[in-house]
């Protein structure tokens, strides 16, 4: 009986003290800033070809852009957008995907900015501005992630297929992992992670697909709207639209 009882104490205390093996929160080194002349960037994903980023601009009438590593505009998709937030490219197939925040939107969209299909996201509020923020793709289960900003926070998970809605989670990690918002969301295929960007806290959440929480890092700057994550340079692309910038983190 005394043996049990001492079981299952220190079970008790290994449950207890879950939390406690995360590792403390990182602080990135300042990034490498360079302009970007787009109004309000917002949203960022590598482009199919991994050779340039695609970013959105957040303005009524906003379009999506291609940037070079160093925030030079390539070109752009002629896509006039009501408030966008968010883009993804598919590296399969190179098809583009945008998020829409007032509208509560995803949109695939061609080369000439046509509307190829749409789908309405379950976010139920009535604060425009509490809306889908970022959108990242798993080529490999073939679906698209989303997050909401906040009231409440939440990650979405669509079929590619249909755009049928698969998961819905609201996302608290509390404790020193807690984030105020997500603006941002990358999805890293070779070790099966999210990244998680909050404008407000000023961090990153990386996840595993279960979305318990493994590390986090301190940016130091508040307005990122957009992430993008070259995982074997351990680079990490964040657009700032404050400030009209790309920021380079190494990490």
């Amino acid at each position: 009986m005394y043996i049990l009882r001492l079981l299952v104490g220190f079970l008790t205390l290994v449950s207890c003290n879950k939390d406690n093996d995360l590792p403390g929160p990182v602080q990135l080194a300042p990034g490498e800033r360079f302009a970007i002349e787009i109004t309000d960037p917002s949203g960022l994903a590598f482009t199919p070809d991994l050779q340039a980023l695609y970013t959105v601009s957040d303005q009524s009438g906003g379009r999506v852009y291609r940037i070079s590593f160093d925030g030079v505009i390539q070109g752009q998709v002629p896509y006039r957008g009501d408030d966008l937030e968010g883009v993804a490219a598919d590296g399969r197939t190179g098809a583009l995907y945008v998020v829409e925040e007032r509208l509560r939107m995803v949109r695939q969209i061609d080369s000439r900015g046509e509307v190829i299909r749409e789908a309405t996201l379950p976010v139920d509020n009535d604060r425009p501005n509490d809306g889908p923020e970022g959108l990242s793709i798993n080529t490999t289960l073939n679906q698209l992630y989303i997050v909401n900003e906040k009231n409440p926070r939440l990650f979405i998970a669509l079929s590619l297929d249909d755009f049928r809605v698969l998961e819905t989670r609201e996302i608290d990690f509390g404790g020193e992992y807690e984030l105020k918002d997500l603006s941002g969301i990358y999805y890293d295929g070779i070790n099966d992670e999210l990244w998680f960007l909050s404008d407000e806290s000023a961090a990153i959440v990386v996840t595993g697909r279960d979305l318990n929480p493994r590390r986090k890092y301190l940016t130091g700057m508040e307005k990122g709207e957009g992430i993008a994550v070259n995982v074997r340079e351990q680079l990490i692309y964040i657009v700032n639209d404050a400030d009209d910038e790309l920021v380079v983190f190494r990490y």
